[in-house]
């Protein structure tokens, strides 16, 4: 970066957010951004095959807000939307979207696979942005989908899944 070969450098993880935390607070220079998962499930992940996957929102966000580092989450939606939560509802693309966001990261990233999905969460940001989940809102939306967080259910975690693989 200093030699004018890259202009941005970034760090992404979905195994350890102590360490992606301790990367920001002791890399020098600082990254610009840092890449990781985004899902009310959080702390409920299981150690399966170890990795441990933690709580980005609380250990990655405050130290990557202090030392001006953007936060950019991924997998807020892979597993979860059209799920049933605790009570039988749907898990929807929308409240997924608005807690990643409620959250405060600079951008979601999120795959998608048609022209009405863009468009769609496009809105969804949009309302989100305007009216931001609530703290007790989001405790709700955990507590519903903790389930899911039995180890291998959400696909991401599987210790043989790699992005862009048919599972």
């Amino acid at each position: 970066k200093s030699q004018g070969k890259v202009r941005f450098i970034g760090l992404s993880g979905m195994e350890d957010a102590a360490k992606m935390k301790e990367l920001i607070e002791n890399l020098d220079p600082k990254p610009d951004f840092a890449l990781f998962p985004m899902t009310p499930t959080g702390s409920n992940f299981p150690a399966t095959d170890n990795p441990v996957y933690t709580e980005y929102a609380s250990t990655v966000l405050p130290v990557a807000k202090q030392h001006n580092v953007a936060t950019f989450c991924m997998k807020i939606m892979k597993g979860l939307v059209g799920e049933s939560d605790s009570s039988g509802a749907t898990v929807t693309s929308e409240e997924l979207l608005n807690y990643a966001l409620s959250n405060g990261v600079t951008s979601a990233l999120i795959g998608q696979t048609s022209i009405s999905q863009i468009k769609e969460n496009a809105a969804t940001a949009n309302a989100a942005i305007a009216k931001k989940m609530s703290r007790a809102e989001m405790r709700n939306l955990e507590k519903r989908v903790a389930h899911l967080t039995v180890p291998g259910e959400l696909v991401w975690t599987r210790k043989d899944y790699h992005d862009g693989a048919v599972v």
